[in-house]
């Protein structure tokens, strides 16, 4: 990928900053159309490898930390020798709590789907594809939706909520014991008069609404939301905190998988956004622009593209700029991962610095101020197994 890029909008000449045997590290430098500098980070490395190096997907839900802390507890944890830490899929800053009135458990909960080590952490309640796993360390994007229904499991009951009970609005008359809201729900309010609406971050219980006469609580599409006839409400289901087991068929071999925040297709032209994920991303002043993706490029070479930290004094990239970029450099697809509070790659542990310019505050992967290490809730890890 050591090449000069034009478009109609940018101008950018690549820089190798490091290689081994397995990845290559790069710069990419540059201007806008208006004369702005554009800086990006790339990490390439090739398909045909990925039986050797393989992903892993690190979270927490309970604290942000940086990619590079995943990539130590990893490490520690496995006996393992990371190559590649990133950002993994979106999830809600408490910032984006506050603006949008949502309870405390949000914070930090994933946006969409997620999926770790083969338990689902949020449900696919999104339109854009996700990004999967499989135990043979194969990834693919697909779209997974619940338009098939949705299976609960808690305290050894299990629930299974049919396709024909999704986004059933309030005048729908003879409301079964079980339905569910996802993003396609067009809908302002959810179902109530007398049924107990729960909201899920997560797979985790975060606000309950027993409802009175005629009471219908607003909808908002932070997560999966359940509206069920009280008389039916399994014990402790009401339960704050709580968490409930999501099944969603399809997913038997998949180990791991993150929400896409936009997705591009080659050929298709524009970025594939969806409008209620969008609300609750934290954005750049302006709002379309993108810092970190995962793609396939046609040479069959995977490529990590990343800004430098979101409060580094580089413009970002818009989702217009996107496309024509992503053509000259031969993508065949690319998702969007979440780069809300920094958009730092990190060779093992260590920050990859792009430019000596840069503040070095930007550059501690252990900072205990989350704005500037960059900490996300969930990280991917590229790793190698041991040789014998």
């Amino acid at each position: 990928m050591s090449y000069s890029i034009q478009t109609s909008s940018l101008q950018l000449n690549s820089h190798l900053l490091e290689a081994d045997e397995w990845i290559r590290i790069y710069r990419l430098s540059g201007k806008h159309q208006d004369g702005s500098k554009l800086l990006l980070g790339a990490a390439e490395w090739d398909h045909s490898r990925g039986q050797v190096l393989r992903f892993a997907l690190e979270y927490s839900l309970s604290r942000q930390r940086p990619a590079g802390l995943f990539a130590k507890q990893f490490e520690k944890r496995n006996e393992l020798l990371s190559h590649l830490a990133f950002n993994g899929g979106p999830s809600i800053l408490p910032s984006v709590v506050k603006q949008h009135a949502l309870d405390d458990l949000f914070q930090n909960a994933p946006l969409g789907f997620l999926l770790s080590h083969s338990y689902v952490m949020g449900a696919p309640i999104y339109s854009l594809p996700v990004l999967l796993v499989t135990e043979t360390h194969d990834l693919s994007v697909r779209k997974i939706d619940l338009s098939q229904g949705i299976t609960l499991k808690c305290n050894s009951r299990t629930i299974e909520i049919p396709a024909q009970n999704r986004n059933l609005s309030p005048d729908t008359p003879q409301l079964p014991d079980f339905s569910y809201y996802d993003a396609a729900y067009a809908g302002d309010t959810i179902p109530g008069n007398g049924r107990v609406v729960i909201q899920l971050a997560g797979n985790s219980i975060a606000r309950v609404h027993h409802t009175g006469y005629l009471q219908n609580p607003p909808y908002r599409a932070a997560g999966l939301v359940l509206s069920i006839r009280s008389e039916a409400l399994p014990p402790m289901w009401d339960m704050k905190d709580k968490e409930l087991e999501i099944i969603i068929p399809g997913l038997e071999n998949v180990v791991f998988g993150v929400q896409a925040s936009y997705y591009w297709e080659k050929g298709k032209g524009e970025v594939e956004t969806d409008a209620r994920l969008s609300t609750y991303l934290a954005r750049d002043p302006e709002p379309a622009q993108t810092r970190y993706l995962l793609g396939l490029t046609t040479q069959k070479k995977w490529v990590v593209l990343t800004l430098p930290h979101c409060d580094s004094p580089w413009r970002g990239l818009s989702l217009q700029e996107l496309p024509e970029l992503l053509e000259e450099m031969n993508f065949q697809w690319a998702i969007g991962l979440d780069a809300a509070n920094g958009s730092s790659l990190y060779r093992g542990v260590q920050r990859i610095r792009l430019s000596e310019k840069d503040p070095d505050e930007f550059f501690n992967p252990f900072a205990t101020d989350t704005i500037q290490s960059g900490a996300v809730s969930n990280a991917f890890i590229l790793y190698r197994e041991k040789l014998f």
